[in-house]
């Protein structure tokens, strides 16, 4: 029977190797999973980085600088909301507008990959991640 100390190894295992699967599937496309993942946000209309930090579980100093580098790329642009100059709002650019659909098949591609795995064993592991979640953050 596994220990909460085992859990964590292979959690921590599973989350590196899943990052680093979506990273190299991500790569030619010049961005990072993460960075696929808040560009999906904004195009699906987030627009404020306090929700887009919420939405990725990140904290203010790690959405600045993902946020940095998808600028540096020329893929967003930031600008001060009308109503309250010290929020600011991110947009797609151009080019992240027409990078943004290319993204999903690559996620879809990842996630097909784990239909080796039967779907209760799925089930279970999304129900004890979100019990681990949940005991965690409280």
């Amino acid at each position: 029977m596994a220990n909460a100390f085992e859990l964590l190894a292979e959690l921590t295992t599973a989350a590196r190797v899943v990052r680093t699967r979506l990273d190299q599937d991500f790569a030619p496309h010049g961005v990072t999973a993460q960075q696929a993942g808040v560009l999906l946000h904004m195009a699906s209309g987030v627009t404020a980085v306090r929700e887009l930090r919420k939405a990725m579980s990140m904290d203010a100093a790690g959405m600045t600088r993902l946020l940095d580098r998808l600028a540096d790329r020329g893929l967003i642009e930031r600008s001060a909301r009308d109503d309250d100059r010290r929020a600011l709002t991110v947009t797609l650019t151009s080019r992240g507008e027409a990078l943004a659909p290319t993204l999903p098949p690559v996620f879809g591609r990842v996630a097909a990959q784990l239909d080796a795995v039967p779907p209760s064993e799925l089930s279970a592991a999304v129900s004890c991640l979100r019990t681990i979640s949940r005991v965690l953050d409280s």
